[in-house]
């Protein structure tokens, strides 16, 4: 750029498994200036958590255990699937059965259909 010019810079932050929807992270952006020196700029953004359809342990990834996660909860009294129960199902039904823990499976191992709408906004 010229001096004088400026620019807008566009980023996605992605958060670490784990972070619950609602949480507040403080993100430090820095830029620096070949005119000015370098400036720092704090500031508490609030996260978008988003949960990827299919991850029923929110773990980051869709694996076996995610199938076991939706079996262990229906039929053991385990954990519901987090950060909400719309992570444990990947077929898009409305709710949370076996067939979505089946579902996974096929995905997995059969070259079943991807979960639908993978991710979604909180």
């Amino acid at each position: 750029l010229a001096a004088g010019e400026d620019t807008l810079l566009g980023f996605t932050l992605t958060p670490p498994a784990g972070i619950l929807p609602g949480e507040i992270d403080t993100v430090k952006i820095s830029a620096s200036s070949y005119t000015s020196g370098i400036s720092a700029v704090s500031a508490n953004i609030p996260q978008i958590i988003k949960i990827q359809r299919g991850d029923a342990n929110w773990n980051g990834e869709i694996n076996l255990a995610d199938a076991i996660h939706i079996v262990f909860y229906i039929f053991a009294d385990g954990a519901a699937p987090m950060p909400e129960l719309l992570s444990g199902d990947p077929d898009c039904y409305g709710d949370v059965n076996i067939g979505d823990g089946i579902f996974i499976a096929k995905y997995l191992f059969q070259n079943g259909p991807a979960p639908c709408n993978e991710v979604d906004p909180l």
